[in-house]
């Protein structure tokens, strides 16, 4: 989408500034749908220690319930879905 050749790398980076925002529902929405284009190339994520750490802090915060909730329905939602994050 968008034209985009590495939607996964621009979305990580996204990602992780909602999180160290304090917008970890969001975050993790957007963490949901950069693993899910990630496993359809066959590539093992997350893989940065930071990215790592910011995951297991967010799903602490908002419990694995809600956190797991949230990357199920990234790994769904389309660019534009989750640009109104």
């Amino acid at each position: 989408e968008a034209g985009l050749r590495h939607n996964a790398y621009a979305l990580e980076v996204y990602g992780a500034a909602l999180g160290r925002a304090g917008e970890h529902a969001a975050a993790l929405r957007v963490f949901g749908a950069v693993e899910e284009q990630h496993r359809g190339a066959g590539v093992v994520w997350p893989w940065d220690p930071s990215v790592v750490a910011l995951i297991a802090a967010m799903t602490t915060q908002l419990g694995e319930a809600a956190a797991g909730g949230a990357r199920s329905e990234g790994a769904r939602a389309t660019l534009a879905g989750l640009a109104e994050a």
